[in-house]
């Protein structure tokens, strides 16, 4: 994502509210599929660990940990949220 479209999806996060978890973590920082679940969970969207994981199997950078779970990086969770708000399917 090119530094005007990742401003631009983070202002609209911001804006969104409810992303301050991902918005404030460390630029280098990836999240599990069962942390997402649980952020999410805190400002009362609830989903499933399954969906969460389709959801990040369809960002660019996702990652298989074994035991500890599939993980994504801040950058991409971004675009991913940001792309759902604008309703914009991405798997």
């Amino acid at each position: 994502m090119a530094e005007q479209d990742s401003d631009e999806a983070t202002r609209l996060l911001e804006a969104h509210g409810g992303y301050g978890w991902l918005l404030t973590a460390p630029d280098d920082h990836s999240f599990s599929a069962a942390s997402i679940v649980d952020h999410l969970a805190a400002t009362g969207v609830n989903t499933t660990k399954r969906t969460v994981i389709e959801w990040i199997k369809s960002t660019p950078s996702w990652t298989d940990h074994g035991g500890l779970g599939i993980f994504a990086t801040r950058h991409d969770l971004i675009a991913l949220f940001a792309g759902r708000i604008r309703g914009r399917k991405l798997a």
